[in-house]
Parts: C-alpha cells; sequence; structure tokens
C-alpha cells in the first residue's frame, strides 16, 4: 500500500516536472522570437553608441501623404516615419526610422542622430532627432536647390553656374536657354520654402530645448513665424496666448530656462491676466477684486501681495486694466475697450 502511494506521488511529480519544463520552453521560444521581430539592440545588450549621419531621402515608405496631411491638420505635431534614403557621401543605401515634427521632402538632405539596429535581420538606422541639413558652401546649395526642383537637371544647373557663380540666386528668365519665368520662380520657391524649413526646424528644436512641449513649439511656430524666438526670448510667457496652453503649462516647464524667478514682473503680470480669462469664462466682464485675489495666491504661492498691487497699478497705467471702485472690481483692458465701443455705438444709434 505505501509502496502504491509513493509511486502514485512520484508519476504525480514527474508530470508536474514535465508540464513546468514544456512551460520553460515555450516561454524562451517566445521570447527568442520576440527578440528577433524586436531587437533591442544589436550589439549583444550592450548599450548602443549613438551616431550622427547624413542622408538624401530617396522615397517615404511611411506613413502616405495624405493620411499624414490628414493627421497633422487634424493637431498631430510629431509622427513615426520609415525613409528609403541614401548616404549624402553616396556610399550606399539604408532603411532610417523615427519620429520627425515635419514631413521629409523626396530629394531633401537630413541630419539624423540616433543608432543602428536590427529588424528582420536588416541593418537600419533609427534615429530620435532629424534636422534639415543645408548646405554651407553656395556651389553646394545650387545644386541642391536644383535637385528638388521640376525642370532642373544637372546640365542647368551647370549652366547656371557657369554664368552666375556665388550670385547663382539672381538667375533671370533667358539667362540661359530654356531658361523660362516660370522655371526660376519654381526654382525661387524651392530657395524660399528651404530657408523657412531650416527656420522652422532650428526654431522648434530650440524652444523644445528650453522645455516646451512639441506641441507647444509647433504652435508657436504656426503663431509667430521666423519671429518666434524674439517674441519668446523677449517673454517667454507670451506662450500662455497659444490655444490649448496656460499660464501653468510655461511657469512649470519653461520659465526657468528664461531665468525668469518667482518675484519677475513679467510672471506676476502673466499670471494676471491668466487669473482674469478664468474669472471672466464664468459670464462676467467684470472680476471681484476679491476673487482675483484668491486666484493668484494659488498661482503666485510666496510671492507678497503689495508686490502683485503694485503690477496692478503699472497695468492701469497703461490701459491694460481698469477699476471699478465702487464694485471693488477689476476690468481687462479689452473687454473695457469693446465695451465702450458697444455703448457708443448704442448711443449713437438712439441719438
Amino acid at each position: 500500500m505505501k509502496s502504491a502511494i509513493l509511486l502514485s506521488r512520484y508519476q504525480k511529480n514527474a508530470a508536474t516536472r514535465y508540464r513546468l519544463c514544456r512551460r520553460v520552453l515555450s516561454f524562451r521560444r517566445r521570447k527568442r522570437r520576440c527578440i528577433q521581430r524586436h531587437p533591442v539592440s544589436d550589439n549583444h545588450g550592450k548599450k548602443k553608441r549613438m551616431e550622427t549621419i547624413e542622408i538624401k531621402v530617396n522615397a517615404v515608405r511611411y506613413p502616405k501623404e495624405d493620411v499624414d496631411r490628414k493627421n497633422r491638420a487634424e493637431g498631430q505635431t510629431k509622427a513615426w516615419y520609415i525613409l528609403e534614403a541614401e548616404f549624402a557621401g553616396g556610399r550606399g543605401s539604408l532603411t532610417a526610422k523615427g519620429d520627425m515634427i515635419f514631413r521629409p521632402a523626396v530629394g531633401e538632405y537630413l541630419k539624423l542622430n540616433g543608432a543602428w539596429a536590427v529588424y528582420n535581420g536588416q541593418r537600419e538606422f533609427k534615429f530620435s532627432s532629424a534636422e534639415v541639413n543645408m548646405p554651407v558652401a553656395e556651389r553646394d546649395m545650387l545644386r541642391y536647390a536644383c535637385e528638388l526642383t521640376p525642370g532642373f537637371g544637372p546640365a542647368t544647373e551647370e549652366a547656371v553656374w557657369e554664368l552666375k557663380g556665388d550670385d547663382w540666386r539672381d538667375i533671370k528668365a533667358g539667362d540661359i536657354k530654356g531658361l523660362t519665368e516660370q522655371k526660376v520662380s519654381a526654382l525661387r520657391e524651392t530657395i524660399e520654402t528651404l530657408r523657412l524649413k531650416e527656420a522652422q526646424h532650428r526654431s522648434i528644436a530650440w524652444l523644445m530645448s528650453k522645455g516646451a512641449t512639441p506641441g507647444m513649439a509647433v504652435s508657436a511656430w504656426g503663431a509667430w513665424g521666423a519671429d518666434m524666438v524674439g517674441i519668446v526670448t523677449a517673454n517667454c510667457y507670451r506662450l500662455a496666448e497659444l490655444p490649448n496652453f496656460g499660464f501653468t503649462s510655461v511657469d512649470r516647464e519653461v520659465r526657468q530656462a528664461f531665468g525668469i524667478g518667482d518675484n519677475d514682473s513679467r510672471r506676476i503680470e502673466a499670471a494676471i491676466h491668466y487669473c482674469m480669462g478664468l474669472l471672466t469664462e464664468r459670464g462676467n466682464t467684470a472680476v471681484s477684486w476679491f476673487e482675483l485675489d484668491a486666484e493668484l495666491a494659488q498661482r503666485l504661492p510666496g510671492v507678497g501681495k503689495s508686490l502683485i498691487i503694485d503690477i496692478i497699478h503699472a497695468m492701469f497705467a497703461d490701459q491694460r486694466l481698469y477699476g471699478m471702485p465702487a464694485r471693488q472690481a477689476l476690468i481687462s483692458g479689452v473687454h473695457f475697450r469693446a465695451e465702450k465701443d458697444i455703448y457708443d455705438f448704442c448711443k449713437g444709434a438712439s441719438a
């Protein structure tokens, strides 16, 4: 009887050990397949070596242009791209994958920062940042612009350079055979597009380096264009004026990069504007001082009330705010002038 019990236990344990071994082997096979499909490193677990490469885009394999355009129209500020490219120095072709804040154009030169990886047995470059790589020399810039402009082949490029040299941007229709006004306009449009794209990328990258999110940086460029850097440098709280962003976003993430302290007048003025906006959303353009004081206490902890009052008086002086002493209330300059215009119109109409 005892031996039968022991045999039963042994068989049961053997079955358990067998099932456990099957599970372990199955897990190892799944893990091996996962690593093959989604490699973390092509260097046997060692930390990937980051590097910068220069490429020329031959094709944008993903996403499709119409889908990309639709997503960006709906507010998407960054997309994941698969690029078929060649090395700028002509050392062969490659596949590059990564996020970009703009859609690259075929023929465009980019500078990518990232690391090499292996996917499905193929070596590819996974980048974390990308920027337009504009040539420095005028001869190279002419070649770049001609490659991106329809109707400009190597022969036309060479003829333009021989005639104008470094002043090739001054080329006019008829200066060389077959050069029409339409072609010249297309070349100038390409040059302007490249200039704006480079300025856009550098400005957005600069603002993101100061703590702004990609969405905020793209929105700022859309609002101010090439003036963005100057506007934000003068007062980064102008970013709070952008749709979908406010005082808190700038105060927590951005202001430190611009050296704005707690008692800086720009910070306090921005907080006043923000709180006035919050309080007027309730439907009344006149804001009680006591309500404003309570809101400011939450946004500006540690800032003395006397300093806040001094800044409000300064805003009275330049008519950004108006006081209503009888009601112990304030009204923004924009609302005051709008209501005055309405009053004057009604008064004139009834006269």
